[in-house]
């Protein structure tokens, strides 16, 4: 049973977000080869759209995390009732709840990719616009690529578990409801920013020194 319904929660937060993350993926990219299409006036249209790509490959488990906190944050903080009653079984029940936002979160990054690389196409469309595309996706680091996957999921979990555990704390102060979603997705979110910024100037080094 808890297959299915684990299965079932993914599809759920799937549907909700991917129009959002969609969107966001196309407008990301799209900005990046703005942004670089000025100070790289000599490089060729194909390598800014490869540098715009690969930089939204950075952004993106940030992004979707955020965009799905927004949208499943409420949600994920209702669930704290049911962690403040039954406390350590409530936990386990909430698991799959936890579990379906960490892998929602890696599904969702291949739509935002997906997303970007399109962008990426039709700013400079080329008579072979699919040679165009293959192109592109063979100039995506697959370790960058891994990485990035492995990152959404890791935040997606941590973030689910902010806002459960945040709700519980909120609970047990007796803070109005509407109060206690607004700081608990306020404080999941500067929780986030943080840990993202700590793998940025950790993380990311140690990859690149170990490509070198």
């Amino acid at each position: 049973m808890a297959r299915p319904r684990l299965l079932e929660l993914v599809r759920g937060l799937d549907r909700r977000s991917a129009g959002t993350v969609v969107l966001a993926g196309a407008g990301l990219s799209l900005g990046f080869i703005q942004l670089l299409a000025t100070p790289l006036q000599d490089v060729t249209a194909i390598d800014v759209q490869v540098l715009a790509v690969r930089s939204t490959l950075y952004m993106a488990p940030l992004a979707v995390t955020l965009l799905q906190l927004l949208r499943e944050g409420p949600l994920l903080i209702e669930e704290a009732g049911v962690v403040s009653r039954l406390g350590r079984r409530g936990w386990r029940l909430r698991l799959p709840r936890v579990l379906a936002m960490a892998l929602s979160s890696l599904v969702l990054v291949l739509y935002f990719e997906t997303a970007a690389l399109v962008a990426a196409v039709i700013t400079k469309p080329e008579a072979d616009s699919v040679g165009e595309m293959r192109f592109l996706m063979g100039n995506l680091d697959p370790l960058l690529f891994g990485v990035t996957l492995v990152k959404a999921a890791l935040f997606g979990a941590i973030a689910a578990l902010l806002c459960i555990q945040q709700g519980v704390w909120f609970r047990g102060r007796r803070t109005s409801e509407a109060r206690a979603m607004s700081e608990s997705i306020a404080i999941s979110t500067a929780a986030l920013l943080a840990i993202d910024l700590v793998w940025v100037l950790a993380v990311d080094p140690l990859r690149v020194s170990g490509n070198g």
